[in-house]
């Protein structure tokens, strides 16, 4: 790099990105929401009294400061990152330049072996409860969870009673998860390197992957979050690798081969899979359109062949096994309920403060679809299921559509209502001010309310079996109390929350756009797609696995960015 360009550079860091002020009023005001909701669940602590009002405004004010300041200071801190890369020294430094995959593999391995023994044969969450009773048929077998997961762990279920306890066929599939993790995230780690990543960077990815409980906690807990998270990680990472080589990446079979298995494991784990898959390709092939036409405009198809079809592919793949498995096991779709959550929470607040202005006919509009007369009580401002459940699976297209047009007849009366009910459920995934020390460190065998999935989990259990070892119950509640101390350490407490990944997120958004770097903004495009979803879920507080896509991906993102940086200073 020049000494003018260097010069150039220095100054450029030293101006603030353009909109970071803007971001950083936004991001204080969801901070301001945060704390009154976390008070009372409304927005009147704001103005409680004339003290409070001041107050308010003081609160408002020094946060938007304090945000726009850590923007700058992120800024400037990436903007003046150098290469610090030195020759290795010692053999295990040497092992580690040589073989960079291997070595994080089994460091990642070592570090989470203790939490996969401890753990045996596995924590089992509400949901997956849900999952076995469909598998084993002791309630109707729906799409409301992923076919291919809830398949996948009745299938090993069925391989432990074949083996002679269920115990070890659970097990095994906490293994094959917590393998594909650790392969899949140093996989990342090692991309990172090649990237020629700063070695902080690097340190701290490796400490957060075998430290903090988002990754520790899950790797052992059956639940389709883990293996949904690290196959999007996965994709991120070929995405990244796609922009970077262009047309030699469709002609590398084992990028074509990891793009299969990322596509294919990101639509199958999760539902809402390809709601982030399909806009992404979408907008990759106008990408690749774009570029071939800058440089061939009698034939620019031609290119496009490749991608097409190794995109294309995976997701086709993806679709017939999912609809295979549904005619199998005589599936029953769940329809839209899942994308209505959002709605419904909005409408339930609007019906628990304004219902008496709710005329009779919009009343009838809502309790075709859902239950009407128990809104005000059902009601709960931070989980969407409570409402969301008592959706009426035989309402019609006709029932929707009127609903909708009732639904926004309200939110033209009271649009407030709408923003709350949106706030007061995800304001968790910007406002880092409050603890999150739940987890999974049992197998859930006792009786929860219907709804939430485990009411048949004592019939279900029954005929399998799955078993706590009792030998093991102490070091539980030693693992237990140290995932409850990292929420709270100054340093791993940040990031066992969402709100430090997905602030990063927003600054590196605009960064990237201050920089008109296209290629880094198409990396952080499903990431964006994936805040989008959380949003629009059922829960995030106390939930943080929605957000885990994120979490996981956030250190490859930084990572490419730099390179990008890099690369564009030496273009």
């Amino acid at each position: 790099m020049g000494l003018g360009l260097m010069v150039q550079r220095t100054k450029e860091s030293r101006k603030p990105p353009r909109f970071l002020l803007p971001l950083s009023f936004l991001t204080a005001l969801v901070w301001l929401m945060g704390v009154s909701f976390r008070i009372n669940n409304t927005l009147d602590f704001w103005s409680s009294s004339a003290g409070q009002i001041v107050k308010s405004i003081c609160y408002f004010a020094g946060s938007t400061y304090l945000i726009y300041e850590l923007g700058q200071l992120m800024f400037f801190f990436l903007e003046n990152q150098s290469d610090t890369n030195t020759e290795p020294h010692g053999k295990l430094s040497q092992f580690y330049h040589k073989h960079p995959f291997w070595f994080s593999f089994f460091a990642i391995m070592i570090c989470w072996l203790p939490h996969l023994i401890i753990a045996y044969p596995g924590y089992i969450c509400y949901d997956a409860w849900y999952q076995l009773c469909m598998y084993y048929e002791k309630i109707g077998f729906t799409t409301h969870q992923p076919p291919a997961h809830t398949v996948f762990l009745g299938l090993f279920t069925k391989l432990g009673l074949k083996m002679g306890h269920v115990n070890a066929g659970v097990y095994i599939s906490i293994i094959l998860q917590t393998l594909t993790a650790a392969l899949i995230m140093a996989y990342s780690l090692t991309l990172m390197k090649k990237w020629r990543s700063p070695k902080w960077l690097r340190i701290m990815s490796f400490a957060a992957m075998v430290l903090v409980p988002f990754y520790t906690d899950y790797i052992v807990l059956e639940i389709k979050d883990t293996f949904y998270s690290v196959f999007f990680l996965l994709f991120v990472l070929e995405l990244i690798c796609m922009l970077e080589k262009t047309d030699d990446y469709f002609k590398d079979f084992k990028h074509i081969l990891l793009l299969a298995v990322s596509v294919i494991g990101t639509m199958l784990a999760r539902n809402n899979g390809k709601y982030v898959l399909y806009p992404t390709i979408i907008v990759l092939l106008i990408y690749f359109l774009s570029a071939a036409g800058k440089y061939d405009k009698k034939n620019f198809i031609k290119p496009l062949i490749r991608p097409l079809l190794c995109l294309l592919i995976p997701v086709v793949t993806a679709n017939l096994i999912s609809s295979a498995i549904i005619k199998t096991y005589n599936v029953e779709q769940f329809g839209i309920r899942e994308a209505m959550s959002l709605p419904f929470q909005q409408t339930a607040r609007y019906v628990s403060k304004y219902g008496d202005e709710v005329t009779d006919e919009e009343a009838e509009a809502i309790r075709a679809l859902i239950e009407y007369d128990a809104l005000p009580v059902i009601y709960d401002p931070r989980f969407a299921d409570p409402v969301k459940n008592t959706f009426k699976n035989d309402s019609t297209t006709k029932d929707f559509t009127r609903y909708l047009g009732v639904w926004f007849k309200m939110f033209l009366k009271h649009p407030e209502v709408y923003v709350e009910a949106t706030m007061n459920q995800n304001y968790y995934l910007l406002y880092p001010f409050v603890e999150n020390d739940g987890g999974y460190d049992v197998i859930y065998t006792e009786t929860v309310p219907e709804g939430i999935g485990g009411f048949f989990t004592g019939t279900v259990n029954g005929d399998l079996g799955i078993s706590e070892v009792e030998g093991l119950q102490e070091a539980k509640m030693i693992i237990r109390g140290l995932y409850k101390s990292c929420f709270s350490l100054p340093v791993i407490g940040m990031f066992s929350h969402p709100a430090p990944y997905c602030i990063a997120l927003l600054f590196l958004i605009l960064f990237a756009i201050n920089k008109k770097s296209w290629r880094a903004l198409l990396a952080m495009f499903p990431l964006l797609l994936s805040a989008g979803i959380v949003v629009a879920a059922p829960v995030i507080q106390e939930h943080p696995r929605y957000a885990f896509p994120i979490v996981y991906s956030m250190s490859a993102i930084l990572a490419y960015y730099l390179h990008n940086n890099k690369t564009a200073d030496k273009a």
